[in-house]
């Protein structure tokens, strides 16, 4: 068993909604996310803010910038985005996903946040968007789910149909599942050139991480990748989650286990990327 399933097991999800109250710079917000999630998305992006591991990619220095979220789950990382960009484009396939999304985004009272129901994908076309091991694990990818039986027909749209509606991007953030290679590793370069940063979660057994690194500082990026877990220890901003006592303590025992014994997931590489000419904007 992976560690989601264990960490699942140990705290008890039962594919029942979570209601997470949590703030950003002491501004409140509420979300439901499904309690799969407690050592994946709420961990990921409340806590450890793996998304943000670099100084660069913290989401207070993108104020009254536009922000993509590819594969946006429930909506955790355009709920904290919204308190400073200007606009967050918000993208989920899963149909199920992008209900709470809007659920989330509504009694946030998230107006600057823009929901669309589609996969990212390389071109606009319709794609079978498999179910996945847990809420946020579902693919366009049937290579991971040769057995899944539950399947959604969906609408999918790439990075130029987003910028050809929306215009520039300041910050591209993707957890696609595999399907990031698909999306970035096709740009040509008048595409890229709107895309001033981006951070994406890489499956490593999808594709060649070093080749989409080395593909990206060809067109032009600073790129920097790590291994999970990432936990970010400082930032310039707060995000304060409140009770979920039981996944904090169970989440430092793992982190201090998994330094001891050095242990990596070595299944996923976060890679940040950063145009060289953004630096003197």
């Amino acid at each position: 068993m992976n560690i989601v399933g264990v960490v699942n097991r140990f705290l008890r999800a039962k594919g029942n909604l979570l209601k997470i109250d949590f703030e950003v710079d002491e501004k409140p917000y509420r979300a439901f996310v499904p309690d799969d999630q407690l050592f994946g998305a709420i961990k990921d992006i409340l806590l450890n803010r793996e998304y943000e591991y670099l100084p660069e990619f913290e989401l207070n220095r993108f104020h009254g910038k536009k922000i993509v979220d590819g594969g946006a789950h429930v909506g955790l990382f355009s709920l904290v985005a919204s308190t400073y960009a200007k606009e967050v484009i918000s993208i989920e396939p899963h149909p199920v996903n992008f209900k709470l999304l809007q659920l989330n985004l509504e009694i946030n009272d998230a107006r600057n946040v823009i929901p669309i129901n589609r996969a990212l994908w390389s071109k606009s076309e319709t794609l079978t968007l498999y179910k996945g091991g847990h809420t946020g694990a579902h693919t366009v990818l049937n290579s991971q789910n040769a057995r899944v039986t539950e399947r959604f027909s969906v609408n999918s749209m790439s990075l130029k149909d987003v910028i050809d509606k929306f215009g520039e991007i300041d910050l591209l953030k993707m957890d696609l599942e595999g399907a990031e290679f698909e999306v970035l590793g096709k740009l040509d370069y008048k595409v890229l050139s709107n895309i001033r940063n981006l951070v994406t979660e890489c499956h490593l057994e999808v594709g060649d991480v070093n080749q989409l690194e080395k593909f990206l500082k060809e067109k032009g990026y600073y790129t920097e990748k790590f291994t999970p877990p990432l936990v970010k220890e400082k930032a310039s901003y707060s995000i304060k989650v409140k009770n979920l006592e039981n996944l904090k303590v169970f989440r430092k025992f793992v982190y201090t286990l998994s330094a001891l014994i050095g242990a990596k997931d070595n299944t996923l590489a976060i890679l940040f990327a950063r145009q060289a000419r953004a630096k003197h904007r």
